[in-house]
């Protein structure tokens, strides 16, 4: 039997549809945030693992996630760290909602090796889901598209899920606190995770989890810049700007 098959050697990587005057300054402000982003998370990285007052859960997780974002625009790696991301922000969930909902049990259950557990399930799990075969352009992609649509799908509004329950539970703990004092304070503790989480989501479920027929090409490559280049740069900059003790110790840092 005869197969009508094509074999793949090369394939070509298409810009963004613009004129050559505006990919120099699309390069140039992709550099610049690209190498801020690196730069800032390489600081709050460095700052956590050296300071002992941040030795702390969920500083562990926040410099854990900015090693993450040291990586992800690198795009190589960029959908397994994507997928990485996607668990690991289930695991500060995690954290959140014991610090919350469990504050007398919460150093005994998140110990330091738990943590490391933590953190080391979150990265095999997010490598462990991009491990199938990946389509190329002329090969045949029926099969693969449907397979690669029900794991995507899967993972991220599984993960995503998990996040909504844990804040259910911390949303209805916060609102039996007895004082508005201390109920703001609490809030504030997880509003960052909040915005990261409606960051990624937002993007992560527009670019994977919707129909691929019909979709209009360059509007993905514009909104793929967004999770790539951009939200290493502000996630960071988010928990920082939300975190009193982190702006305190990278002022020490930097004095």
């Amino acid at each position: 039997m005869n197969y009508n098959t094509t074999i793949v050697t090369e394939f070509i990587l298409l810009g963004f549809l613009v004129s050559p005057a505006l990919e120099i300054v699309l390069f140039i402000v992709i550099l610049f945030i690209y190498t801020l982003s690196i730069v800032i998370n390489g600081v709050i990285t460095v700052t956590v693992v050296r300071e002992p007052r941040l030795h702390k859960p969920m500083y562990f997780f926040i410099a854990v996630f900015s090693f993450l974002e040291l990586w992800y625009p690198t795009f190589y790696f960029h959908f397994a760290l994507g997928a990485t991301e996607n668990s690991l922000l289930v695991v500060m969930a995690l954290d959140r909602y014991i610090a919350i909902c469990k504050p007398l049990h919460y150093m005994s259950i998140m110990s330091p090796r738990i943590c490391v557990q933590l953190a080391v399930g979150a990265w095999i799990s997010g490598f462990t889901l991009l491990i199938i075969e990946v389509k190329l352009a002329c090969s045949e992609t029926t099969y693969l598209r449907t397979i690669f649509f029900v794991i995507t799908s899967f993972g991220i509004l599984g993960c995503f899920l998990l996040i909504l329950v844990s804040y259910t539970f911390i949303i209805n703990t916060i609102l039996r606190l007895p004082t508005s004092t201390g109920r703001r304070k609490t809030f504030y503790t997880c509003a960052s995770h909040m915005t990261v989480v409606l960051i990624f989501y937002t993007t992560t479920i527009f670019m994977f989890i919707r129909p691929a027929e019909g979709s209009n090409l360059h509007i993905n490559k514009m909104v793929s810049v967004f999770p790539s280049v951009v939200t290493p740069l502000l996630n960071p900059i988010i928990y920082t700007l939300r975190n009193q003790e982190v702006k305190n110790t990278l002022m020490k840092a930097f004095h």
